[in-house]
């Protein structure tokens, strides 16, 4: 009877390895088409990721342009990094009725695509009143417009669209805030995430 057991086991357990290892590697692969079309793809992964900010005074009621920051860009002073908050002197100086005025080119030679944007405001929006914010390059929406908008009682807003066409470099760039409410003195700040491309 032992013998029988042995030379079962001896038959048996060849096929059952293989038969297993055959399974986990079946389930490891990931075939073309079980990818989805919005996922980001391989040679997104090798991307820079990185940031954008653009802030400035809302209009009362109308558009106003806001301008990225530039003036610190790569954080090398403290100080004109935290002017750039909300409401800042930094800020203040960026926003204009005029988007040739507003906008400005972050990089001289690098393309980018954005692929998602968050907006607050310091303001207080009532029954009624709304804030949209839109992404702007060359003095045109970005493909497609990145946006996102506030209602009563929102204060901040977040889009996770991207853009399908590259930002040019060199290209201007710019956040548009189109507000309806009564409100004269608030600001708002955008941030923009782009992935930077060879």
């Amino acid at each position: 009877m032992k013998t029988i057991l042995v030379i079962l086991a001896m038959l048996l357990l060849p096929s059952t390895g293989w038969a297993a290892s055959k399974a986990v590697g079946f389930v490891g692969q990931v075939q073309a088409n079980q990818i989805d079309e919005n996922a980001v793809q391989p040679d997104e992964l090798s991307a820079i990721s990185y940031h954008i900010d653009f802030c400035g005074q809302n209009v009362e009621n109308g558009p106003v342009y806001f301008g990225p920051v530039v003036t610190d860009h790569f954080m090398e002073n403290d100080a004109a990094t935290v002017d750039a908050s909300i409401g800042g002197t930094v800020c203040d100086g960026l926003d204009s009725a005029t988007e040739a005025t507003a906008d400005a080119p972050v990089f001289t030679n690098v393309p980018f695509k954005i692929t998602g944007m968050f907006c607050t405001t310091d303001g207080t929006l009532g029954s009624g009143e709304t804030l949209t914010f839109a992404t702007r390059s060359a003095a045109a929406a970005t493909t497609p417009s990145v946006t996102c908008s506030l209602a009563a009682g929102e204060s901040d807003c977040v889009s996770n669209t991207g853009s399908t066409t590259d930002i040019a470099a060199g290209a201007t760039v710019a956040v548009l805030a189109t507000q309806s409410s009564n409100n004269s003195d608030d600001n708002s700040w955008c941030r923009v995430w782009i992935s930077l491309k060879e």
